[in-house]
């Protein structure tokens, strides 16, 4: 190994590797900022920008509660991230504004939940702007290397062409645990300051969609068994605190989820439209069981025995060992990572099963799984720098990082400019009529055409196609 690492010394010095993987970074950062100018809304991209035209960020709210949805607090990301921007800015800012911001929140997720932070300004911003990106390449990763068509794929067409994905998911997820990184970093926890703020999150948890709702539940459950049987063990005041936060979160949780669930006429309204099959019998809960044990065991290998998975672990490690020096250096810093790593672990997991259960009472659809990925790139960015660092601070394998970062800064160069072929390849087609992807629907279809209309009329100023009238 020594010979390795000798061997690469001349050519990949830390700092040398350290300057050109800050330069790539930045290019394609200030690409994909570029590139996101020529994203063009989707779907129901169109119907939230209309309604915020028509009835403003708070109106349309109400709209949305009396015939749609009773997600209240997903409504409000959505109609103030997703439809405002569409509603009042250019074409060229109104999805680009909700898409940089979701890749920004993801990148401040990481820094929040970090165990440690850099203490420079500087490396808090390369923290932030990397954690960010690895979000976007670890999406298109699968589809820069060609690999088969799958849900992973999908999501990763419609996080980008679709902003009502980030709206409903990435921020959403992205508010909820920055919330609860605030609360976990808080030394004193006996105030009511913080008993308030576990009612509030799980309010705020039980408005965030049915799924959603469903896993941070039975995460909150799990993590009540665990402080239960430490406090058995331990008589720590923190333990105990920490008992009677999870239940007041549990409990605030079920509260808004129920008061949702039943004073929502929109929530009636789209529950009549779907119709689901709510019945209960032994049949139906071994189907239920099945089906979700098959849906986990299939999200486990799509997004953890992935090629985009490996590909962050090794990211993540390299870059954790290379840029070790912006961070602090604790010998407890990669054992909590390690436990992070896990805890997101098992949140991904719980949100997949949590998935699972929607899809089968309900529908199937591939964006259902988005929280769940989400957690999922968390546990392996955790999991990937707590490796790195590990490796180089035990063992003294610096430099063997060091052509690993260069290697895969390149590739992660090559997939950045694959995904902007792909938004700039959308707008082309947009300008001049529908411009639907493999998953994700534009104005070709009947509904999507009558939001796009309406928001044209309330706009001040339209938004122009140049072929608009007649397009089939």
């Amino acid at each position: 190994m020594k010979k390795l690492t000798s061997a690469f010394s001349g050519f990949s010095s830390i700092r040398v590797v350290q300057a050109i993987c800050l330069v790539l970074l930045f290019l394609n950062l200030l690409a994909l900022l570029y590139g996101s100018t020529f994203l063009r809304p989707a779907a129901d991209d169109y119907c939230l920008g209309a309604l915020v035209a028509e009835h403003g960020i708070l109106g349309g709210i109400y709209h949305w509660w009396m015939t749609h949805s009773s997600s209240v607090f997903t409504l409000f990301l959505l109609n103030l991230f997703v439809g405002a921007p569409l509603a009042y800015l250019t074409p060229s800012l109104g999805s680009a504004l909700p898409f940089v911001c979701s890749i920004l929140a993801v990148g401040f997720l990481v820094y929040a939940l970090y165990p440690e932070r850099p203490k420079e300004r500087f490396g808090k911003l390369i923290f932030v702007a990397l954690a960010g990106f690895f979000w976007w390449v670890f999406l298109w990763s699968r589809n820069a290397l060609g690999l088969n068509l799958n849900d992973f794929s999908l999501m990763a067409e419609g996080l980008t062409h679709w902003q009502n994905l980030n709206g409903a998911y990435v921020a959403t997820f992205f508010a909820l645990l920055a919330a609860y990184a605030w609360l976990a970093r808080q030394t004193e926890r006996t105030g009511p300051q913080l008993k308030a703020a576990a009612i509030f999150l799980g309010l705020v948890a039980g408005q965030a969609g049915s799924s959603v709702a469903l896993g941070f539940f039975l995460f909150g459950l799990i993590a009540l068994v665990c402080l239960f049987y430490q406090r058995q063990a331990s008589s720590s005041l923190n333990i105990k605190t920490d008992l009677m936060l999870w239940i007041i979160f549990c409990a605030a949780l079920v509260v808004a989820f129920v008061i949702c669930h039943t004073l929502s006429p929109g929530h009636a309204a789209r529950q009549k439209i779907l119709n689901p099959d709510l019945t209960i019998s032994l049949r139906r809960l071994f189907a239920l069981g099945l089906f979700t044990c098959k849906g986990l065991i299939r999200f486990f290998l799509h997004i953890y025995r992935s090629y985009p998975a490996l590909l962050l672990i090794l990211a993540a490690a390299s870059f954790s060992a290379v840029f070790t020096g912006s961070f602090p250096k604790a010998d407890k810093l990669y054992p909590r990572l390690a436990l992070t790593s896990g805890s997101f672990f098992l949140l991904s997991l719980v949100m997949a099963g949590a998935t699972q259960v929607g899809d089968f009472l309900i529908y199937q659809a591939y964006w259902h799984l988005i929280p769940a990925t989400l957690s999922a790139y968390l546990a392996v960015v955790f999991g990937g720098a707590a490796l790195g660092g590990h490796i180089s601070s035990r063992h003294g394998y610096k430099n063997v990082f060091a052509p690993i970062c260069l290697i895969i800064m390149g590739f992660y160069t090559w997939t950045n400019i694959n995904a902007l072929g792909d938004i700039l390849e959308r707008e082309a087609m947009w300008r001049v009529g529908p411009a639907p992807t493999r998953s994700v629907t534009d104005i070709d279809g009947d509904w999507q055409r009558a939001c796009f209309d309406r928001l044209n009329k309330y706009r001040k100023a339209p938004i122009i196609r140049e072929r608009n009238e007649g397009d089939n």
